[in-house]
């Protein structure tokens, strides 16, 4: 009888037990969601690695130019830094925003679909010295996408890898000053040019331009980023090189680079 009784406080201690489990989970289930989510996350990108599209598919780029180095300051005041192309190229990657493109929805007009991008990103601005006690981290899309922190390179190689997942067929590359990192795209006869302090400037491009007037429309863009980040009148900000997960091209003066950009609506 005593071992009966003692059976029956065991099954009931259990099915209290089980109660309080299913009574917090029904209380705490959206905890538990985000809790899912992000280690759906963690697992796509742990054991899923880069994609076949990190980088150099179907690049004409050869190894001894992915191997180039390049000197980029990646902050005012900062020191040089030497990256290589491949390491730059490697930084977009558009699969790892796929998920994010599909969870938005759009319009289908590029310049409003990519503030809403932005928007959705919701990006904090921090120092890599403040979140990983580092001079310099470069975070790869589906961290920052996690994270939703990051500093200027984080920010314009995940919009750009997410420009690319929006429409593979738009000509979207990051583009680099001295110390600032910005996300070019060409897209149906517009250039879209912005950064992750959320300035844009769009121009135009209509059938009756001439080649003079697109030159000045390009020239227009430039000079309002080195007007916004320039202290001293009078001085510009020089353009150092383009990429994208496929394309890196180096530009020796802004003339260059006007060409470079004019070529993109061809």
């Amino acid at each position: 009888m005593k071992e009966h009784i003692e059976k029956i406080k065991d099954n009931l201690k259990k099915f209290i037990e089980e109660k309080k489990v299913i009574e917090n989970a029904k209380r705490y289930w959206w905890a538990i969601l985000i809790g899912v989510l992000v280690l759906i996350y963690i697992i796509g990108f742990v054991f899923g690695g880069p994609s076949e599209e990190v980088g150099l598919k179907d690049t004409e780029i050869n190894k001894e130019e992915l191997e180039t180095s390049i000197t980029y300051i990646t902050h005012p005041g900062g020191d040089e830094t030497q990256y290589t192309v491949e390491f730059l190229m490697d930084h977009v990657i558009p699969s790892q925003t796929d998920a994010f493109i599909d969870s938005l929805t759009f319009t289908q007009n590029p310049l409003t679909d990519f503030k809403e991008i932005v928007r959705m990103m919701r990006f904090s601005k921090l120092s890599d010295k403040g979140r990983f006690g580092v001079e310099d981290y470069w975070q790869t899309p589906a961290e920052v996408l996690v994270t939703k922190e990051g500093d200027n390179e984080d920010w314009t190689n995940t919009f750009i890898s997410a420009a690319i997942s929006y429409d593979s067929s738009f000509k979207c590359y990051v583009v680099a000053f001295e110390t600032l990192l910005t996300a070019l795209c060409y897209t149906d006869n517009q250039y879209i040019w912005m950064d992750d302090d959320e300035t844009m400037h769009s121009r135009t491009i209509t059938s009756t331009d001439t080649e003079q007037a697109i030159k000045v429309k390009m020239q227009e863009m430039l000079d309002m980023y080195s007007k916004r980040y320039r202290v001293r009148a009078g001085e510009k900000l020089n353009v150092l090189f383009a990429y994208n997960n496929k394309d890196f091209v180096q530009f020796s003066n802004n003339q260059e680079f006007i060409e470079w950009a004019m070529a993109l609506s061809d």
